[in-house]
This record gives structure tokens, sequence and C-alpha cells, in this order.
């Protein structure tokens, strides 16, 4: 039986991801990986810190979900957040180190999500100047590339209806830009170096693509039919993603 892998992270060699409702730690070179949770509670979302010792995840382990944090190798979660909202998603760390972005639904009158960062080490979360996102992800050098409104959990698929994912791009202090204006869905964007990597339905089914935030220029990755990708993580220098059940790695460098 082929196992269901997902929610995939890396930073050099070791690839985080959720099965069976637990996270999991893996090895590039050997094709290992061992279990890291077995609470009842269900781990996912887990994201590398920056430098790679700590592992910011969203979990259920107290009946909502909230941010937590641990040690790449195990140990016991520290919670981050106390949200009420039952809406939480961890979507990366601030450039530093110093801080987990998450999104919520708390504090908004609008049936959608804001962007929220709280400090490692505890203390009240703070929120970013943007009016709402989906998911997202902050590059190196602080910007922000993410989709502010989206129906990808419902799994609709060709779908070029006006709630159709895009991507966008925010300083976080007020400047805002459009990076895609396609019909189809256009989702899930991780920066890699200077380029943001995405999914998009553009070539009729779900892949991966590159985007130059810079010239605009997009390009197709993989062309993979029978195995739809879904949900990239990167550390800087490669891609990661899930690929139907199985978990796939791109590399811009070799290519």
């Amino acid at each position: 039986m082929t196992a269901f892998l997902t929610r995939p992270d890396i930073h050099g060699d070791r690839v985080v991801f959720t099965a069976e409702g637990d996270l999991w730690i893996g090895d590039v070179k050997s094709k290992s990986a061992r279990r890291l949770t077995r609470d009842a509670g269900v781990e996912t979302n887990a994201k590398f810190s920056p430098d790679g010792r700590t592992l910011a995840f969203t979990a259920t382990y107290e009946g909502g979900r909230d941010v937590y944090v641990m040690p790449v190798d195990g140990g016991e979660p520290t919670r981050l957040t106390f949200d009420p909202s039952n809406r939480v998603e961890v979507q990366g760390w601030s450039p530093d180190g110093r801080a987990v972005y998450y999104r919520t639904g708390l504090d908004n009158p609008l049936p959608t999500f804001r962007l929220f960062s709280v400090p490692v080490g505890g203390g009240t979360p703070t929120v970013a100047k943007l009016p709402r996102i989906e998911m997202g992800d902050v590059g190196p050098d602080g910007r922000l590339v993410y989709v502010p409104v989206s129906n990808e959990w419902a799994n609709w698929f060709r779908y070029e209806g006006g709630a159709a994912d895009d991507l966008w791009s925010t300083d976080l202090k007020g400047g805002f830009r459009r990076l895609t204006t396609g019909k189809g869905i256009e989702t899930t964007p991780v920066w890699c170096g200077k380029d943001v990597y995405y999914v998009s339905e553009a070539g009729g089914s779900l892949n991966l693509w590159r985007l130059n935030p810079e010239s605009g220029a997009t390009a197709p990755i993989t062309k993979n039919v029978a195995n739809p990708v879904r949900y990239p993580g990167s550390d800087g220098k490669r891609v990661v993603f899930q690929a139907g059940p199985t978990i796939a790695i791109y590399d811009p460098g070799s290519k």
C-alpha cells in the first residue's frame, strides 16, 4: 500500500511532512523517514526555521487549531497561540527566525483570513498590514508572495470564475502588486532564490510552475497528469512538493 504523504517542507537534505495525522522527518539521501509525533491530535503544515533547527506547525493538541514549535529532532512542543477562531494555519517564518507567520479568522468581520506573526519566544501576536490572505510565503528580503482569495480547499478543478486563485506580492508596508492574471488556478506560492514557484492549472492539470516576479515570465516545471502537484515548500535552494500520494523534489540548479 502506498503511503499518503502531505504538506512537505525542506531544509538541506531533510524533509518534514504529515502522514497518518502526524509529523515525520525524512532524509533525502537515504530516503528513510521516522515519526516525530504520536499525539491523538493532528499535526500539519510544518515549516523549518531558517536555520533548520526548529519546526513550526499547526496542531489540535488542546481541541482548537493553534501554532506550536518544537526542535527538528523531536521533543516537547511549545504552544505559541491561544486563538479561539479554530482557523489557524502556519504559513512560515520571518527571515530572522524570530517569529512565525500564520493565518487566522480572528478579529476579521469578513469570513476570510488575516496574517499574523507571533514571537517564537512567546508574546502577543501582531497583525500584518494585509486585508486578507489564504496562503503565502515570506522571502529572505521580507516580501510576501500570497493568494488573497482561494477555494483551493474545495478541490475544484479547472475553475475559472472570479474566485480563482491569483498571486500577489506585498512589502507588508502597504505596497501591493498583482503577479498573475490567468483564468485558472495559480496558488500556494513559495520563494526559491529570486523566483516564485507555485501550482497552476494553466496546462490543464495541477503542475509546478516558476514565476520571475521582476519580468513576469512564467514557465512550467512539471508536466504530470497522473499525480497532481500540491503544497510546495522550499529552503531557497530546492523545492519539495506533494505529487499525488508521494513527495518529489525539484532542483532549480540542475533542473
